[in-house]
């Protein structure tokens, strides 16, 4: 008990996300419910695992025990996510956006928190240049010709999140449809969302230009919402 304080209890708090205790025997149990942890440690225990034995032998099945129990939790937290999501833009507060051009300009203002995206979002960022040298950025779910602009650059949006989510401390989350909560991120929101930092009022003009356009893309990959130009 007193060693699992110092492993686990920096600058007096509790330094892991989760603890699980694992062993042949209740004292996993004993220890995790009794009085001998230290209560902050105590309140980061998890699940307890069952092994056959002890030793290396009971460390390797516990860790393969662990797999499906950090699996769930991180299942779990995408869901709440989710649903803070949801809430937010239910009740209009601003603490959430969605679209492909919405959240990417949010991104790059630092207003986004967490960032969650469908597992096979198929949304491409689309750069344009017109004659004179300005360059535009749509993004859509293909190549569409636009009138006067030649296209200079084509990259799928998930393939750069990652780097760009650590830039700007964003917690990045990939999810399934697998959910009730992943399948409507993925049919009503068009695959990706984010929870803000701070409220943010949208631009009048944008949401004009989203409704005249279409907010989402569709199966015929329509583009998924109005260009920026930059």
């Amino acid at each position: 008990a007193e060693a699992a304080t110092q492993c686990f209890i920096s600058n007096h708090v509790v330094n892991v996300k989760a603890l699980l205790l694992a062993g042949p025997a209740d004292f996993k149990r004993e220890l995790g419910e009794g009085d001998l942890l230290d209560p902050r440690v105590k309140k980061a225990v998890v699940a307890y695992l069952d092994t056959g034995y002890g030793g290396q032998g009971g460390f390797d099945e516990a860790v393969e025990l662990a797999g499906d129990v950090i699996q769930g939790l991180e299942v779990a937290k995408d869901q709440k996510i989710l649903l803070e999501i949801f809430s937010e833009m239910g009740k209009g507060t601003h603490l959430a956006a969605s679209g492909a051009a919405e959240v990417m300009e949010l991104l790059d203002s630092g207003a986004i928190e967490t960032l969650v995206v469908w597992e096979y979002l198929d949304i491409y960022r689309n750069t344009y240049e017109d004659e004179e040298g300005n360059h535009q950025t749509i993004y859509a779910y293909r190549d569409e010709p636009q009138p006067n602009l030649k296209l200079v650059e084509r990259k799928l949006l998930l393939e750069e999140l990652a780097d760009t989510c650590q830039d700007y401390g964003v917690d990045l989350r990939i999810v399934s449809d697998q959910t009730a909560e992943g399948r409507q991120l993925r049919e009503g929101l068009g695959g990706i969302a984010a929870h803000l930092r701070y409220a943010v009022a949208p631009d009048p003009s944008t949401e004009a230009k989203k409704k005249k356009n279409g907010r989402g893309g569709d199966d015929d990959g329509n583009t998924d919402t109005t260009g920026i130009w930059d």
